[in-house]
């Protein structure tokens, strides 16, 4: 099972978001892949995708181009 996350990233003169994924091993959800862009966006834009690849168990191997088919 797999489950999405966003998160925010700070830095001295930006912010950004992106988007953990985790799969439950045992009772643990262990972070698989990550991913994140210096382009800002819409934090709730990225949540509602966050949650669609839950809804839909994207496997994580594809969250990368599924954010990049995002962002452009």
């Amino acid at each position: 099972m797999y489950k999405y996350e966003v998160f925010k990233i700070h830095s001295l003169s930006s912010r950004s978001y992106g988007i953990l994924a985790k799969e439950k091993i045992g009772r643990s959800w262990i972070t698989v892949a990550v991913t994140a862009s210096s382009a800002a966006s819409d934090v709730y834009k990225r949540q509602q995708l966050a949650e669609s690849c839950s809804a839909r168990q994207l496997s994580p191997p594809h969250l990368v181009d599924v954010v990049s088919d995002f962002i452009s």
